[in-house]
C-alpha cells in the first residue's frame, strides 16, 4: 500500500481542497476531466493513480465528461461534501444526483470523500460489498440501523449515505479489536476483507463483546498488552493506594473510563491491575466494603455504574473476575453505544489513545454529530 499513500499524499498537494476549499472554486472543466493529461485531472486521480486505495468501476468513466461540462455544480457539491462538520452520510448525500452518474450507489462521491477522510472511511465503495462484510463478521445490521438511526435498515428513508456511514462504522468497530489489524491502515483491512479466506471471515475478526469472547482471551494476555483506545488499566475500584481509603475521585475515574469506552470502540477495563502490568487484585476494595466476598464488590460496581450513568447503561457494561497469582481481578467489558453517554456536569468522553478525553461545546456536538444518531 506504500504506492498508494504516497500517491494520496501526492493528490492532496495537487488538490489541496480540504485545507484550502476556497481552491474549489478554480476547478475548470479540464482540471475536473482530462483524459489527454490524467496527471492534472481531478477524476482521472480517483480511478487511475489511487486505485491502490479502493477502486471504483472505470465503466464510471463515461460519465466524466458531462460532470466536466458541470463543473460549476461539481464545485459546489465538493465544497459541500468536504465540509467538516457535516457526518458522513451527509457528505455523501448531498444533491450529486444531478451530475448524472454520481447518484445511485455513489461510488465516485464516496470514492471522494475517502481521499479526503482515509482515516474515518473504508475504502469499500459497492454497499452490496459492505453488507456481505458486515455479515459475514456477524453483524446484525437490523439491530445496528435501529441503533443509530432509529429505522429498519431495509427501509426507504435509510439513504446510500447512511448506509455507507453505519457499514463503515460496523467495520471500522471489529477491525480496532483485532489485535493486528487495529494497527493497520483501513487500506490494508480493505484487502484483508477482499481477500483473506476463508469467508466468512468470522475467524479472524471476532465480536469483542459476545459472551464467548470476553472470555475468550486468558487474562495473561490482556496484562500483556500495553494500554490503549480499547484496554486500560486501573489498581482499585476505589480505594486511593495512597492514603489507604476509599476516594470518590478514584470511582470518578472508572466511571470516566467506562464512558469513554462506551463512546467510541467499546473496551476492556482490568481492574486490580496497576498502570505498569502488575497484578494487585481488588481485596483492598473488598475490605474498604468489609466484605470478603466478592459480591459486594460486584454490586458495588453496578451501583456505581448505574448511579453514575443512568440504569439504561447496564447492558452496555459487564463483569467477570479471575484470579491470578492468587489475587482477584475484575474484568469490565464494556459495549459500544449506539447513543452518546455523558457524565459528569453532562461531558461527553471518548478514548483518544490510552486517556479518556472530555469533549465539551462544538467539538462534542460535531462528535455526537459524526458518530450517533442524529
Amino acid at each position: 500500500m506504500s504506492l498508494g499513500w504516497h500517491r494520496l499524499a501526492e493528490f492532496n498537494n495537487v488538490f489541496p481542497f480540504l485545507d484550502h476549499p476556497d481552491e474549489i472554486d478554480k476547478i475548470t472543466s479540464g482540471r475536473l476531466w482530462n483524459p489527454g493529461m490524467p496527471e492534472s485531472s481531478f477524476l482521472a486521480w480517483l480511478v487511475y493513480y489511487l486505485r491502490p486505495l479502493g477502486g471504483i468501476g472505470e465503466g464510471l468513466i463515461e460519465f466524466f465528461p458531462g460532470a466536466a461540462q458541470k463543473h460549476q455544480d461539481f464545485s459546489r457539491l465538493l465544497k459541500d461534501s468536504l465540509m467538516t462538520n457535516k457526518s458522513l452520510a451527509d457528505r455523501v448525500d448531498c444533491e450529486w444526483s444531478h451530475i448524472r452518474g454520481f447518484g445511485g450507489d455513489r461510488q465516485i462521491v464516496k470514492k471522494i470523500i475517502a481521499s479526503y477522510f482515509p482515516e474515518q472511511t473504508l475504502p469499500v465503495f459497492k454497499t452490496g460489498h459492505l453488507e456481505r462484510f458486515a455479515r459475514d463478521l456477524g453483524a446484525d445490521i437490523n439491530e445496528e440501523c435501529r441503533g443509530m438511526f432509529a429505522r429498519e435498515y431495509g427501509s426507504d428513508e435509510i439513504s446510500v449515505g447512511q448506509k455507507w456511514q453505519l457499514l463503515t462504522d460496523i467495520l471500522l468497530a471489529r477491525k480496532i479489536h483485532h489485535t493486528e489489524l487495529a494497527q493497520r491502515d483501513n487500506a490494508y483491512y480493505m484487502g484483508v476483507l477482499y481477500f483473506s479466506p476463508p469467508t466468512p471471515l468470522r475467524s479472524l475478526l471476532k465480536e469483542p463483546w459476545s459472551d464467548t469472547d470476553s472470555g475468550s482471551m486468558p487474562l495473561t494476555e490482556w496484562i500483556a498488552k500495553e494500554e490503549s483506545e480499547i484496554l486500560e488499566f486501573k489498581s482499585t475500584l476505589r480505594v486511593n493506594v495512597h492514603t489507604g481509603q476509599p476516594d470518590r475521585n478514584v470511582e470518578g475515574s472508572v466511571v470516566k473510563t467506562v464512558v469513554a469506552f462506551a463512546n467510541s470502540f467499546g473496551g476492556t477495563l482490568l481492574v486490580g491491575v496497576s498502570d505498569n502490568r502488575q497484578v494487585v487484585g481488588i481485596r483492598g476494595d473488598m475490605e474498604s466494603l468489609h466484605s470478603d466476598s466478592l459480591d459486594a464488590f460486584r454490586v458495588h460496581l453496578r451501583n456505581l455504574l448505574s448511579g453514575s450513568l443512568g440504569a439504561d447503561f447496564a447492558p452496555y457494561a459487564s463483569d467477570s473476575y479471575e484470579e491470578l497469582h492468587g489475587a482477584p481481578v475484575c474484568v469490565v467489558t464494556v459495549r459500544r453505544r449506539r447513543k452518546a453517554a455523558t457524565w459528569y456536569g453532562n461531558i461527553l468522553y471518548i478514548r483518544d489513545g490510552p486517556t479518556s478525553r472530555p469533549l465539551e461545546g462544538p467539538e462534542a456536538a460535531k462528535y455526537i454529530e459524526e458518530h450517533f444518531r442524529r
